[in-house]
């Protein structure tokens, strides 16, 4: 028989092996819970009213970041640009959804994105593919606690790997001269000089009228 709490929104009962099943319903969503004792499931019934009074839709507790991920894309489609969108495809088709994709959305924390950043780079995935992984997923997630799937973004704090600090590599008097004769007679000689001379860096130089 069931054990009911909470004004009818959730349930606890035990099945005939003995195992113990909770339910939690809200606004026309149900989400189930197994345990092998009925603490468990009085804890996660407790979890997870806690949840949904802080705005909550059990909705992101039966969804795969595959079926959000599709949602989402569909949703921002006609408000970002055709480029970003195509990045954000790529990028979910090759690496998230084949690690992640069969993942609810609820059940994805911190440490399994810092994992995922690892496989990646275990796999020789390059920095920037993993890097735009994260945006990727930034963006993805932070929608979703706008719509209520998710209380928080689990991609804040990751642990993006970054390319390793290299030292810089500066010419000597000899070599700039030799530098400067060789591009004397390009288009770009002036470029050149003022880059040798000021040292302002690439932006800046690109910059310039």
């Amino acid at each position: 028989m069931a054990k009911r709490r909470n004004r009818g929104e959730g349930s606890i009962f035990q099945r005939s092996d003995g195992t113990w099943r909770a339910q939690v319903s809200h606004k026309g969503q149900r989400l189930s819970f197994s345990a092998d004792i009925q603490a468990e499931c009085v804890t996660w019934v407790q979890s997870v009213q806690t949840e949904v009074g802080q705005g909550w839709d059990l909705k992101g507790g039966k969804t795969t970041i595959k079926d959000y991920a599709a949602y989402w894309l569909n949703l921002v489609r006609a408000t970002i640009r055709v480029k970003t969108i195509a990045g954000y495809e790529t990028v979910l088709r090759n690496h998230i959804l084949p690690r992640l994709g069969e993942m609810k959305l609820k059940d994805l924390k911190l440490d399994r994105i810092d994992q995922f950043y690892a496989e990646l780079l275990a796999d020789d995935v390059g920095l920037y593919t993993i890097r735009l992984c994260h945006r990727t997923l930034h963006v993805m997630l932070e929608k979703a606690v706008k719509y209520n799937f998710i209380l928080r973004n689990p991609a804040h704090g990751a642990t993006v790997p970054q390319a390793p600090a290299t030292e810089m590599s500066v010419l000597d008097e000899e070599q700039v001269t030799r530098f400067l004769t060789s591009t004397s007679s390009t288009r770009y000689e002036a470029l050149f000089r003022l880059a040798v001379t000021t040292g302002m860096r690439q932006a800046e130089l690109f910059g310039l009228k």
